[in-house]
């Protein structure tokens, strides 16, 4: 289980999170929905120890930030960019790095057929485009084997059919007993996705919802006009 509470973080004396609460169970895949600059990038960095929080706590399956480091670091898996993949290093390279640091059973062959990936396996990063680097990147989430996935806009730069996998894999994913965090502000494939969704405003989580039938209309209503009555 991943649990917040009361979280604040601030930067530069700005308080960019402010009480924050959420918790989110084995098998749930939950969208975090909001406008850019409104926190959710800061939470993410939050959860996986890039930004230090100011109050509140982070525990993952029991093991909390703040008191066992090492334990906790384990649970997660996190990667912000692709601008941030090594540019002389193959496809290959980085899903065996990623394998052996965290000690992963799982199969970095399986991955690649599974993403389509084999045709540029052996390129190295500075030759591939956007939606290859993406796919890489979601390879490397599931390589990690990690108990939580914390995903920042997947779906940027994926065409439609790379989508689609995206969307298989993540309901896949979601039967084993893992925790999928993602952001995103495509909300037709959140709905797709997702098993739940939260939205983010005013620096805290302002609603938490199953029923992802009416997305568009809960944005309109929360972002557009001021909030929900």
């Amino acid at each position: 289980m991943l649990k917040i509470e009361n979280l604040s973080v601030e930067l530069s004396k700005n308080e960019i999170i402010s009480g924050l609460n959420l918790e989110v169970l084995k098998n749930e895949v939950v969208g975090v929905i909001a406008p850019n600059g409104t926190g959710k990038t800061t939470l993410f960095r939050s959860i996986a120890t890039l930004i230090n929080q100011s109050r509140g706590s982070i525990t993952i399956n029991n093991f909390k930030v703040t008191k066992e480091r090492v334990n906790y670091l384990k649970q997660f898996f996190y990667f912000e960019s692709a601008e941030s993949l090594y540019q002389n290093l193959t496809v290959n390279e980085h899903l065996f790095y990623v394998k052996e640091v965290w000690k992963s059973d799982i199969s970095v062959e399986t991955i690649i057929d599974k993403l389509k990936m084999r045709e540029y396996a052996k390129k190295r990063i500075k030759n591939l485009s956007l939606g290859m680097k993406q796919h890489l990147i979601i390879a490397m989430y599931l390589v990690s084997d990690c108990p939580v996935l914390i995903f920042d806009e997947p779906l940027n730069g994926l065409d439609p059919s790379s989508v689609s996998i995206m969307i298989k894999v993540m309901k896949e994913i979601q039967t084993e007993g893992k925790i999928i965090l993602i952001s995103s502000h495509d909300l037709y494939n959140i709905e797709q996705i997702c098993s739940r969704v939260v939205f983010m405003n005013e620096k805290k989580i302002v609603y938490d919802t199953e029923n992802l039938g009416n997305l568009n209309l809960l944005y309109k209503q929360i972002f557009e006009k001021g909030g929900l009555l």
